[in-house]
C-alpha cells in the first residue's frame, strides 16, 4: 500500500502507474514530483464499532426517487416494414406501463414479445391480404370490405354460427353441458352497458377500504386480466377448428376471418389512444361484449359479437372472467376496491398487446398430457395463489427459471390426478355466493 501511495503522488499518468504495478518495479518516478506540502500528523482514530448488517433497513434515498425500471427497446425482423404507433413503442421503451411498473414481467420479456407479436400479425395481414403493410392507412379500406362482406354471408347462417361457437368454446374449457349456461349472438348492434360483475357496486366502497394495502392484490388482478384477454385475443383463430362447418356456408369464410382477426389486433398496436376513438377495429368494445350472471342457479355467460370469430372471443374471455373469480379477494371491500381500481377500458389495451403471448408462454409450460379440463382446474388453482406467491412465481416463469416451470407442472398434474378421481366440480355455484 505504501509503494502505491507513492506511486499516485509522483505525477506519473495512470497508465505509467498501473504499468509499474503489474510489473513489480520500484517506485521511484521518471519525473521528481512536485512539491507536497506535509500536513502534521493527525491523531490516531480508535477503531468504530461495527454496524450490524441488516439487509432490510432503510434505504439511503429520498421517497420518490427509487430506482424505475430499465426497458429495453423494441426490435422489429428486417423484413417488416411497419411500425407500432410511436406513443405506444415509447411505452414499451421507456417501461411506462403498467407491466414494467408493477414488476409483472422483466422489460427484456416484454419487449421481446412485442417485437414477435406485432410481426406476428403484419405477417398475417399480409398472407391473407397480399397488401404489403406499412401504415394503418393501407389496411383501412381492407378492414371495411371485410366486416361488411362477413356480416353479408353470415347474415342466413347466425344461428348456425351462435351454436356453433358455444360448442367449440365448451370444448376448448371442458365444460359440460350442466354446468354452465350460455346466452350467444351475432348482431350488428353490440350494446350490453356495464359489462362489469353483477353484483358488486363500485359506488358504495366501505369507508374503511383505506385501511387495506391493496397493491399485491391489484397487481395480481391486473396480470390475470392480461391472461383472460390474452386467452381471448388467442382464441379469434380458434375459428380453424370448425372448417368442415364454415366451409359448408362459404369456402372464402376461413380467409375471411383469419384477416379480420389479424386487422382486429393490427389496431392495438398503430393507435395510440384506443379509449378516445371508441376502440381499435374489432375489439370487445366495438365489435362486442361479454360479461357473467351470477343471479342463477347456474353461472351463465352472456356474449354478443359482430361476427363469428368476436362472438368466439368473447364467449373465451366470459369464461375465463369465470374461472378468475376464484382468485378475487375474499374480503368484499377489498375485492370491490381492486376492481374498481384496475379493471378499466384503458388498462385492456395493454393487457391485449402483452396478454396473447403470456397466455401462450404459459400453456406451452405444460408438459405431458393435454386436458383442457385440467387446464381449466389448473388456472382456477394458480389465480387463487396469495398474490405475492403468484406474482413471483409468474415473474419467474416468464423468466424460464426451471423451479417456476416445476411448480406449474406439479400444479397441472395434481388438476389431472384430481379429474381423474373425479373430485372437482369447476364451475360450481358456490362462486355466486362468492361474489355476492
Amino acid at each position: 500500500m505504501k509503494k502505491i501511495r507513492e506511486l499516485l503522488k509522483s505525477g506519473l499518468s495512470s497508465d505509467q502507474i498501473v504499468k509499474k504495478i503489474l510489473e513489480g518495479e520500484e517506485t521511484e518516478p521518471d519525473v521528481a514530483p512536485p512539491p507536497t506540502k506535509t500536513e502534521p500528523d493527525e491523531p490516531e482514530k480508535s477503531p468504530s464499532k461495527k454496524t450490524k448488517p441488516n439487509p432490510f433497513r432503510k434505504p439511503g434515498i429520498e421517497p420518490g426517487t427509487e430506482p424505475q425500471p430499465k426497458a429495453l427497446p423494441v426490435k422489429y425482423p428486417t423484413h417488416i416494414k411497419a411500425r407500432m404507433h410511436p406513443k405506444v413503442q415509447k411505452d414499451i421503451d421507456t417501461g411506462n406501463n403498467p407491466y414494467s411498473k408493477l414488476g409483472l414481467a422483466s422489460d427484456e420479456f416484454l419487449a421481446d414479445i412485442s417485437s414477435k407479436h406485432f410481426a406476428d400479425i403484419v405477417e398475417a395481414i399480409e398472407k391473407y391480404s397480399g397488401i404489403d403493410v406499412k401504415s394503418v392507412a393501407d389496411i383501412a379500406p381492407a378492414l371495411q370490405i371485410i366486416v361488411s362482406n362477413i356480416e353479408d354471408i353470415e347474415s342466413n347462417y347466425r344461428d348456425i354460427l351462435e351454436a356453433v361457437a358455444v360448442d367449440l368454446v365448451k370444448k376448448h374449457f371442458g365444460i359440460e353441458d350442466d354446468e354452465v349456461e350460455f346466452d350467444a349472438k351475432i348482431s350488428s348492434h353490440v350494446d350490453l352497458g356495464d359489462v362489469k360483475l353483477k353484483g358488486t357496486d363500485l359506488n358504495k366502497l366501505s369507508k374503511d377500504i383505506e385501511h387495506f394495502d391493496t397493491t399485491l392484490e391489484m397487481a395480481k388482478r391486473k396480470f390475470v386480466n392480461g391472461l383472460i384477454q390474452g386467452a381471448a385475443i388467442n382464441s379469434l383463430n380458434m375459428y380453424h377448428l370448425v372448417k368442415e362447418d364454415l366451409d359448408k356456408i362459404d369456402p372464402d369464410l376461413l380467409d375471411m376471418y383469419g384477416l379480420l382477426s389479424a386487422l382486429a389486433e393490427f389496431g392495438y398496436w398503430v393507435v395510440p389512444d384506443l379509449e378516445a376513438i371508441g376502440g381499435a377495429p374489432g375489439d370487445s368494445h366495438s365489435g362486442g361484449k361479454s360479461r357473467i350472471d351470477l343471479s342463477g342457479d347456474k353461472p351463465k355467460i352472456i356474449a354478443v359479437g359482430k361476427n363469428f370469430p368476436i362472438l368466439v372471443q368473447e364467449l373465451v374471455k366470459g369464461v375465463m372472467e369465470l374461472l378468475s373469480t376464484h382468485g378475487l379477494p375474499k374480503d368484499p371491500n377489498v375485492r370491490k376496491k381492486v376492481l374498481n381500481d384496475v379493471d378499466s377500458l384503458a388498462g385492456e389495451f395493454w393487457d391485449i398487446r402483452f396478454g396473447p403471448k403470456i397466455w401462450k408462454k404459459i400453456l406451452s409450460s405444460l408438459e405431458g398430457e393435454y386436458n383442457p379440463r385440467a387446464v381449466s382446474l389448473f388456472y382456477t388453482e394458480l389465480v387463487q395463489l396469495e398474490p405475492y406467491e403468484f406474482k413471483d412465481l409468474m415473474r419467474r416463469l416468464l423468466d424460464n427459471k426451471p423451479d417456476a416451470i416445476k411448480k406449474i407442472n406439479d400444479m397441472y398434474n395434481k388438476a389431472l390426478d384430481d379429474l381423474k378421481e373425479e373430485s372437482f366440480k369447476l364451475f360450481d355455484p358456490i362462486l355466486k355466493r362468492l361474489l355476492s
